[in-house]
């Protein structure tokens, strides 16, 4: 005798009160966070105060390191290879030194500002190229000529990764362009006023032969 299974012609019951809607769910505190509505007005004003500080320093330390590199031709100018003796091409060398340092070490210099803070790297960076520039008025011969121009290009070097970094860690990617161009015009003043700020201090003469020249590399780089 066959036995037919009994199939069952009925909906499941669902309880109206389990029937929870999408929409209607109770958000996590990761979707609270997400849907928190900001005000405009005030998201703006925010943005605008962080834009003053952050990316008016950032110009600032742009415009300082162009400002170091163009100071070595109004140098020159003012007399810097002879009254150290330079022969030759050995002001061209120096010119290129900066470079041979600066291009190599940016990727290292990437590396380290994920590991360290990139507020710290870019401050040391800064104290030590000015410091250097500092000692290039003082330098003698050709010797300490090119060590301050290796010193300078391998601090110099840590920079822009670490203006990059604080970009990407505050600003959508949409919200870089403008922010990065306004540093980046920052190394027009440096060029602008530069050439006046040189012949200033290239006037000045100090004791025991100090020459304008030296001045400019003292000022700059304090």
């Amino acid at each position: 005798m066959s036995s037919v299974a009994h199939v069952s012609t009925h909906a499941p019951v669902i309880d109206d009160k389990l029937l929870v809607l999408e929409d209607d769910r109770p958000a996590s505190v990761a979707d609270g966070i997400s849907a928190a509505w900001i005000d405009p007005k005030k998201e703006r004003r925010m943005m605008w105060k962080f834009d003053l500080f952050a990316v008016g320093l950032f110009g600032l330390f742009y415009m300082m390191a162009n400002l170091d590199r163009s100071n070595w031709g109004n140098a020159q100018i003012a007399g810097m290879p002879e009254d150290i003796g330079l022969v030759g091409n050995q002001f061209g060398t120096a010119t290129t030194l900066l470079y041979a340092t600066y291009v190599p070490f940016e990727a290292p210099a990437a590396l380290l500002v994920k590991k360290f803070s990139p507020k710290y790297l870019m401050a040391c960076c800064a104290l030590c190229w000015g410091v250097t520039t500092l000692g290039m008025g003082f330098i003698q011969s050709w010797k300490g000529m090119y060590a301050c121009r290796l010193l300078i290009g391998f601090f110099e070097s840590g920079l822009i990764p670490s203006i990059n970094v604080y970009l990407g860690m505050v600003y959508k990617k949409f919200e870089r362009g403008k922010r990065s161009a306004v540093i980046f015009a920052f190394s027009a003043f440096s060029s602008a006023f530069g050439g006046v700020l040189a012949f200033g201090l290239t006037q000045i003469h100090g004791p025991n032969g100090f020459e304008g020249w030296r001045w400019l590399f003292v000022v700059e780089g304090a």
